[in-house]
């Protein structure tokens, strides 16, 4: 698959280069007139081959992992929240090719969107949760095992297409898990 984006230097994209080296941080590694992608109004999309890119702990918009060759592989450095209060959905999308790894220090996924995973997604020992204050997400799992899984939503989760798969525990809290 051959993805094009259109930017503005007004819209909070950013796409990876690592034209300077893997830290999330260092705004020479994104194609955007400054910055790096650091709040709820921000997507960050990752296209890269065969680099693993180091991301603190950072509250975005929106996560896209694709690989046009090769592969685009994320490992955190940090908790990550995807959230849906900006301008944005909080979702994340797992493209084939990509990959997600909450590293060996299991840092936590909070997310506000829709979980698409086409991909690879390790999950350790780290938790996943759920927290759209209210309406519908959408879980494509991509047949990637999940290990603590928390539903903290004001709404519901739908499980769509795949088994959802638990290594550990299943949280409901608030909302509703189909």
């Amino acid at each position: 698959e051959i993805y094009t984006l259109s930017l503005h230097d007004a819209l909070p994209i950013y796409v990876w280069t690592g034209a300077v080296n893997s830290s999330w941080t260092e705004p020479g590694n994104w194609q955007k007139k400054s910055g790096y992608p650091d709040d709820a109004n921000d997507w960050a999309f990752i296209d890269t081959s065969a680099t693993i890119i180091d991301i603190p702990a950072v509250t975005l918009g929106g996560l896209q992992l694709y690989a046009a060759s090769g592969t685009a592989s994320l490992t955190l450095n940090g908790n990550l929240t995807l959230d849906n209060s900006g301008d944005d959905s909080g979702a994340l999308n797992i493209y084939s090719g990509g990959s997600l790894d909450v590293s060996s220090s299991n840092y936590s996924i909070n997310i506000d969107g829709d979980w698409t995973n086409n991909g690879t997604f390790t999950a350790r020992s780290g938790t996943v949760t759920f927290t759209a204050p209210s309406g519908t997400q959408i879980v494509t799992a991509g047949g990637s095992n999940f290990y603590d899984l928390t539903i903290d939503s004001g709404g519901t989760v739908n499980v769509v297409t795949n088994n959802l798969t638990l290594d550990k525990t299943l949280y409901v809290q608030l909302g509703t898990l189909n």
